[in-house]
């Protein structure tokens, strides 16, 4: 009798346990729960809803499996046994999805991180091979300036050559003529000084032209008597070569 009478002792402050707890407000993923919607946990348990569980932190599992043991004896009869069994169960299946979903997440992460580092090396070696090319064309361009420069000076010291052989050969011719002009006027007895001052003032005239022409390309004044030697000791007028 004693017996029966225990049992029935703790039937009754069970039952006064879940009448206490069934007014009772839980909050569970930021809203507010109470023992009349433990049945709403145990059909998404039983995966009937997928997305009763959508966004769940692992702190929302914990405050579900509080409340599901703070309401035994409502919902559907089946579950009081099973039903934080499912939640653990759940909770795993999610922290195993979260845990695949970093480790996707860190992938792409590195894969995005080494696709960014291709892509700066790429570009790196793009300047450097566009930096290499204007460095040679550059270098180019300035080796074709000097060679134009050195071909123009080349040409010009030709010329210069050229004249002066004239202008001395014009001066010999002269001189002769000035010699054979003296030796008739000696034979004759007879000077012809119109002729002679001709030929002299053409001899002045030949000579400061030929002097002209090495004043022009001497170097500093020098004392160079021809074109080559002027050539050998005049500064270079043309660009450096790169």
């Amino acid at each position: 009798m004693r017996f029966r009478f225990k049992i029935a002792a703790g039937a009754a402050a069970a039952a006064f346990a879940c009448m206490s707890h069934a007014s009772e407000t839980f909050l569970v993923h930021s809203q507010a729960r109470s023992c009349s919607d433990i049945a709403q946990l145990d059909i998404a348990t039983g995966g009937g809803n997928d997305g009763f569980f959508a966004g769940w932190i692992d702190q929302d599992f914990q405050d579900a499996i509080t409340w599901a043991s703070a309401c035994k004896g409502h919902g559907q009869p089946f579950a009081d046994d099973s039903r934080i069994q499912r939640i653990q169960h759940v909770r795993e299946v999610f922290a195993s999805q979260r845990r695949r979903e970093e480790i996707r997440a860190r992938d792409a992460a590195e894969q995005a991180a080494a696709a960014a580092r291709r892509a700066s090396e790429a570009e790196q070696r793009a300047a450097a091979a566009s930096a290499a090319e204007e460095k040679r064309v550059r270098e180019a361009n300035s080796r074709a300036t000097r060679q134009t420069c050195m071909d123009g000076q080349a040409y010009s010291f030709y010329f210069a050559e050229q004249e002066v052989v004239s202008f001395r050969e014009e001066l010999a011719e002269l001189k002769s003529e000035q010699a054979r002009e003296r030796l008739v006027s000696r034979e004759a007895g007879v000077r012809n000084l119109s002729n002679e001052y001709a030929l002299g003032s053409k001899i002045v005239e030949v000579k400061e032209q030929l002097q002209d022409r090495f004043e022009r390309y001497r170097a500093g004044g020098g004392k160079a008597k021809s074109i080559a030697a002027v050539k050998a000791t005049a500064p270079d007028p043309c660009p450096p070569a790169p």
